[in-house]
């Protein structure tokens, strides 16, 4: 997302989550037992630090459920600087992916 304009779970040209998954074999085949989500965030300055972030995702519904879920054994964070409108910007773009994935 950094420098392309785009905010989104999936921007042009990228696949889906779900894509995303199955090229890493978090998703293979044979599963008994699949789910995931996702939370995406950026900011900048004091809005773009790991605590900002994580404070706006536990005050939206949505991002708080996906945190809380304790259905989810997995968890992989990213952290790039930068902001969707550049690269060189003082900000940060989060990304948390959580999953559970039984075969």
């Amino acid at each position: 997302m950094r420098g392309t304009g785009c905010f989104a779970h999936e921007c042009p040209g990228e696949g889906s989550l779900t894509d995303r998954l199955e090229a890493f074999d978090y998703l293979a085949n044979g599963l008994t037992q699949w789910m995931y989500a996702e939370n995406v965030a950026w900011g900048m300055g004091n809005r773009g630090t790991p605590r900002s972030i994580v404070d706006a995702w536990m005050n939206s519904s949505g991002h708080r459920a996906n945190i809380l879920n304790r259905g989810f054994r997995d968890a992989g964070v990213g952290v790039v600087p930068g902001t969707p409108s550049s690269k060189n910007a003082s900000g940060a773009i989060y990304t948390i992916d959580f999953g559970l994935a039984v075969g």
